[in-house]
């Protein structure tokens, strides 16, 4: 195999590509953007959204098709963090990207490292004046920020407001595939997790396709229940009270033997129920140590002062509601104590506070939400397949939208703010330090951040002309006041709806500044080419 160093020529080949996919998704910004229409395997899809558009392109090219990938990775990193704001980040990726290389190519000498270092620098500078300027959100305001982040779709944004007040701030809300073609929510008091019975034989209601009980007692183990007379120390003990309360028992695994015990009794008239207990192995007991704050109870394990053989009254947990099927089950209770729950909430909100990974904060919040608030669930709507999954992305950006709202305020949208703060840095662009690096850094962040709103304006349809004429209006006005593409009239973007969360705008700004100073600081490539043989195409490694 002959091997290539292609230095110069390989990065200008990997910024082509990341420009054939920005230009593509860059069409969707804005209330007059433009759907991309995708072919996939089971038809046509109509999409609107910047991490799903990335995530069907691939280029011919493999240097190109890695520039796309860069460009991909700028959304999905977004995406992954708030759920929304991809097109933004792809936009302020693309400027930041070809802004600093058009400066690495016509500057030698210029230290790619150093130019990475203060671009961070001042993206953080942009993130102070960001987070200086953001206020808090407000019912009304949610309502604005779910419009924009649906794509004004009004009735799926007062949907999701919707389930937010019945659930409150600290509630969790999340979409699943439509149950119907109309649009709908159900919210749910109490714990709901996503395992369910050992067998359809525990289920005891036909029309509710589940095990329903009132008025139950819950038997918790930690591991696994392995022992018959530890199951008929349970039973012996919940039926002590001559109530004949339904029993149900939550564990992480079951023998065959416990469950066609567990079976038997249930013919005989016992209405019991076994439960696998939720999360993986390792984080079972703080699963259970929710359950127990929230429904009161015991956790037996081999740890444990006591076994299943000396169980108690008190050992057990108490739910005024149960329902479990063959996925899910929830446990209701109408007066659970409130030290217990305060106690393991104000335990959860530590470990929100002080973790810095986004996918442990949300388990740790999920986990909150169900002892403290409630889960919503979020159905879309549609009729066909295209309008379905249209429906369902849309549903994600609003809701991922409204945590970040909630979460740290919000900014002027259609790309004002961003704007706000070039012009902000750029009346202190005496201070910048001389520093060759220093200076070209600021300028191309101050540049990228007008990329959104021309691009919003691009998508308009606008000249260059009347482009100018928009900015040239709105440049004196106060940091709030904007050109709504929407209404097509410059206005103050709070009055008018047009806001954005600050935590969806920063992270887009993270993002693509990660990503973009990478490519600018690569040095050369190594790709898969595609060498013919009479069997096929055999993939080699190539260095370019």
């Amino acid at each position: 195999m002959n091997n290539h160093l292609k230095t110069k020529d390989s990065i200008e080949e990997v910024i082509k590509g990341a420009n054939i996919l920005g230009d593509m998704v860059l069409q969707t910004l804005g209330p007059k953007g433009k759907n991309i229409l995708i072919q996939k395997s089971t038809g046509p899809e109509i999409i609107n959204d910047g991490v799903t558009i990335g995530r069907h392109v691939f280029l011919d090219d493999p240097l190109q098709n890695m520039g796309a990938m860069m460009m991909k990775q700028i959304s999905k990193n977004t995406d992954d963090a708030v759920s929304d704001g991809t097109t933004t980040s792809t936009s302020l990726g693309l400027a930041i990207l070809n802004l600093g290389y058009e400066s690495v190519k016509n500057n030698p000498n210029l230290n790619t490292i150093n130019l990475k270092k203060w671009l961070h620098y001042w993206k953080d500078e942009v993130i102070k004046i960001l987070e200086e300027k953001a206020i808090a959100v407000t019912d009304e305001n949610l309502f604005h920020v779910c419009m924009i982040s649906s794509n004004n779709d009004e009735a799926l944004a007062k949907l999701i407001l919707d389930a937010y007040k019945e659930v409150g701030r600290e509630g969790y809300i999340t979409v699943a595939h439509p149950i119907s073609v109309v649009p709908s929510f159900k919210a749910t008091k109490g714990m709901i997790y996503d395992k369910g019975w050992l067998s359809k034989m525990f289920k005891n209601n036909n029309k509710e396709k589940a095990f329903v009980a009132e008025k139950a007692k819950v038997a918790y183990v930690d591991g696994e229940l392995r022992d018959q007379l530890h199951l008929i120390s349970i039973l012996e003990k919940g039926l002590d009270d001559g109530k004949n309360s339904p029993i149900i028992v939550v564990a992480d695994r079951f023998t065959e033997d416990i469950v066609a015990l567990a079976l038997q009794n249930k013919f005989a008239g016992i209405e019991i129920c076994l439960v696998n207990a939720p999360g993986l192995v390792e984080e079972q007991m703080d699963y259970l140590n929710d359950m127990i704050a929230y429904t009161g109870g015991f956790i037996f394990n081999q740890k444990a002062s006591r076994t299943l053989y000396d169980i108690q009254e008190e050992d057990f947990g108490f739910v005024d509601y149960a329902k479990i099927t063959d996925k899910q089950f929830l446990f209701k209770v109408d007066s659970p104590n409130k030290q217990s729950v305060d106690d393991r909430v104000a335990e959860l909100q530590t470990k929100i506070d002080e973790t810095k990974e986004d996918m442990f904060r949300n388990l740790y919040k999920v986990r909150l939400a169900k002892l403290k608030s409630g889960i919503a669930v979020i159905y879309p709507g549609g009729q066909s397949d295209i309008e379905i999954e249209d429906n369902i992305q849309r549903a994600k950006d609003a809701v991922g939208s409204l945590k970040a709202a909630l979460e740290k305020g919000v900014l002027p949208g259609g790309g004002i703010a961003l704007y706000r703060v070039a012009q902000i840095l750029t009346e202190k662009e005496h201070d910048v330090p001389e520093e060759k690096e220093c200076v070209i850094a600021f300028e191309t962040i101050v540049t990228s951040l007008h990329a959104p709103l021309h691009q919003i304006l691009d998508n308009c349809g606008y000249t260059e002309q009347q482009k100018d004429s928009i900015i040239n209006e709105i440049s004196n006005m106060e940091f709030w006041n904007g050109y709504n593409a929407r209404t097509e009239k410059v206005e103050n973007m709070l009055e008018s709806g047009v806001i954005d969360p600050l935590k969806i705008t920063i992270s887009a700004l993270e993002n693509a500044v990660s990503v973009s100073t990478a490519v600018l600081n690569m040095g050369g490539s190594i790709c898969l080419r595609q060498i013919d043989f009479e069997q096929g195409k055999i993939p080699l490694m190539e260095l370019r």
